[in-house]
């Protein structure tokens, strides 16, 4: 294994993409089932618990980025356009090519051509992450500014977590336990809110610099046992506010699941500081994983069609209890998925640019 490689990142990355499928998986059945019954409630509880996913990889790409000097050009040229090629490409997979061989091999109605057009352009399910992912690279010479003074990244991390999670998050709770006794308040709380305009702070930067932040920060047992706990409150406080507020309404509810949720981030730390400060020390595992962390790119971009193609053969989460079919529906797809990239990437022109 190359020396080089930072062993931590790979082991959170596929992590971080075995969890994506988790939260798919979950949310597979979301709004179809009753809110309030044992079904929902396990769903809910599996989707809090791997909800930490999105920001870790934000996380980890961050700390990989801001700390290599990387001229605008080769940003644009290499990383940029890859990413950009890729979305193309996969969003067309899901929107014409899925469908055509849908309607080929079980007769399904073909959509539009301009459906089709705009699905490629709108993307599927998972594939929002690359265009949010390029803007983010977009940034990245401004966002090196900002860490070049500790000061200065101090600062926009306290104002981003006041203004993109604390704020809103406890405009959000304050709706769901006052209801409509307070909806003018909180209605002009939201607009002043909005009319900061604090757009600057308040985007998944924050994930990306708080990476770098704590890949370079070194914390004591102590500090660690902290966030651990936090972490764990993250998870509770997330599942179970979801679960409040869906009693309460009769209606399903994911808006503590939002990656802008305090419990979200809480959790995404708490991961993203175990897995550094475990020991790993087991060579031959190490390896396995690193090759694991080469296809999970392909993983990721291929592991709804591999979800979509065992649903419609009968696999899906309420085939059984729910307690069992998500995390078994999840591992076939997580084997399905890093079995087909690990295929694509021996092709040089999609290991290149798709994958």
């Amino acid at each position: 294994m190359d020396k080089k490689r930072i062993v931590y990142f790979d082991h959170l990355r596929v992590a971080a993409i075995v969890a994506v499928m988790v939260l798919h998986v979950s949310a597979q059945n979301w709004n179809e089932v009753d809110p309030i019954s044992f079904q929902w409630n396990i769903s809910n509880l599996y989707n809090g618990l791997v909800r930490w996913c999105v920001p870790v990889l934000l996380m980890i790409s961050g700390s990989l980025f801001l700390k290599r000097d990387i001229p605008t050009k080769t940003l644009y040229s290499k990383y940029i356009l890859r990413l950009a090629i890729a979305y193309l490409a996969w969003s067309a997979f899901y929107a014409v090519l899925v469908p055509l061989g849908r309607a080929v091999l079980t007769g399904d109605p073909l959509p539009s051509l301009k459906l089709m057009v705009t699905y490629t352009i709108a993307g599927d399910l998972h594939t929002w992450f690359l265009p949010m992912i390029i803007g983010i690279y977009m940034c990245i010479p401004l966002i090196r500014q900002i860490v070049a003074s500790k000061t200065t990244t101090r600062y926009f991390l306290i104002l981003s977590f006041l203004f993109a999670f604390v704020l809103p998050q406890m405009i959000s709770m304050a709706r769901d336990l006052l209801g409509d006794g307070a909806s003018s308040i909180l209605d002009a709380s939201s607009s002043l809110l909005s009319d900061m305009n604090m757009d600057m702070v308040t985007g998944y930067s924050f994930y990306f610099v708080l990476g770098y932040v704590l890949d370079d920060m070194v914390l004591t047992k102590k500090q660690r046992t902290i966030i651990y706990c936090l972490g764990v409150a993250g998870v509770l406080s997330s599942v179970g506010l979801n679960a409040w507020v869906t009693w309460i309404t009769q209606a399903p509810c994911s808006t503590y699941h939002r990656n802008s949720a305090v419990g979200v981030l809480l959790a995404a730390v708490c991961v993203h500081t175990w897995c550094k400060y475990r020991p790993h020390h087991n060579e031959k595992l190490n390896s396995w994983i690193c090759k694991l962390s080469r296809y999970s790119f392909g993983a990721y971009l291929i592991h709804v069609f591999v979800m979509d193609t065992l649903e419609r053969l009968g696999l899906d989460t309420l085939c059984a209890a729910p307690v069992i079919t998500i995390p078994a529906i999840s591992l076939l797809t997580a084997i399905g998925s890093f079995a087909i990239s690990f295929v694509l990437n021996k092709i040089p022109v999609i290991r290149r640019w798709l994958v």
